[in-house]
């Protein structure tokens, strides 16, 4: 569930729509896994006292709305208390989960009004059924990572195949779990050969193929070019789990990033040329 720039007939406090002046609404949200499962904490936290007084009166109640794309999960938790904790399987949340924190209504309330209503709404009250949302706080995205994927190292979500157009010296895609590059027939063969006869070249290849196609996705995800689709692949949660833990600074230029991610490879390669000139 998504709310976004959406025309409400009553006030709703909001950052694109706010009825509600200067009040705010805001939620943070904690996650954990816990065995098979994943343990979130939600802070709710609102100035609106007049939201906090339907609350407390069961009138209304602090929302989220979980949804993921991968799995086809979705499910509303919902509470009057100002902290929430509760618990889902891990197999429901995959990749990429939008959560869309709300307040809605959980009763019918014919005379709606509130001297925090901005004043373009006049001195009339409002009716609202229930099930009408009252707030809504910034959206939240998950990234979420089974166990053996987030041991993987950057480098695992990338492989090779060769180029159906031979006129292009490296592409790449985005569609499947993996970054595919291509490349030309003969590269593709002279990389394979030398990938089977000496595993110690892995970090020239990242340096000639996989740095650049990095550094492209990297500026993707900086400028927010990356679609629904793409976000929901496996290359995309290992890239994103590996920045957080890193702790890399996403105000890093991309090729510092890229090489961080991939654990310095220009070093060992330039290591391994020396090596290769001494003997």
């Amino acid at each position: 569930m998504q709310i976004k720039h959406r025309y409400f007939p009553h006030p709703v406090l909001c950052d694109f729509f706010n009825g509600f002046g200067e009040h705010k609404y805001e939620v943070e949200l904690i996650s954990e896994p816990e065995g098979d499962f994943y343990r979130f904490t939600a802070v709710f936290n609102t100035t609106s006292q007049t939201l906090k007084k339907m609350i407390h009166k069961r009138q209304a109640c602090y929302l989220l709305h979980f949804e993921c794309g991968h799995t086809r999960y979705r499910k509303v938790f919902t509470s009057n208390d100002e902290t929430m904790s509760f618990i889902v399987p891990a197999d429901q949340l995959e990749n990429h989960v939008d959560v869309c924190p709300a307040i809605a209504a959980i009763e019918d309330i014919e005379k709606y009004s509130s001297d925090e209503f901005d004043e373009a709404y006049g001195d009339e009250p409002f009716s609202v059924s229930r099930g009408d949302i009252l707030a809504v706080a910034e959206p939240l995205t998950l990234i979420t990572v089974k166990k053996k994927d987030s041991l993987r190292p950057v480098s695992s979500v990338f492989m090779f195949e060769r180029l159906p157009d031979s006129s292009n010296p490296i592409d790449f895609t985005l569609d499947e779990d993996k970054i595919t590059i291509y490349l030309p027939e003969e590269e593709f063969n002279n990389l394979s050969l030398l990938n089977s006869n000496n595993k110690a070249f892995a970090p020239m290849y990242s340096l000639m193929a996989v740095v650049p196609v990095l550094v492209n996705v990297i500026e993707m995800i900086k400028s927010k070019n990356v679609s629904e689709n793409e976000t929901n692949k496996k290359w995309y949660a290992v890239i994103m789990n590996s920045i957080k833990k890193k702790n890399i600074n996403m105000q890093d230029t991309s090729i510092s990033i890229a090489h961080k991610l991939l654990g310095k490879p220009l070093g060992p390669s330039l290591k391994l040329l020396m090596e290769m000139e001494e003997n």
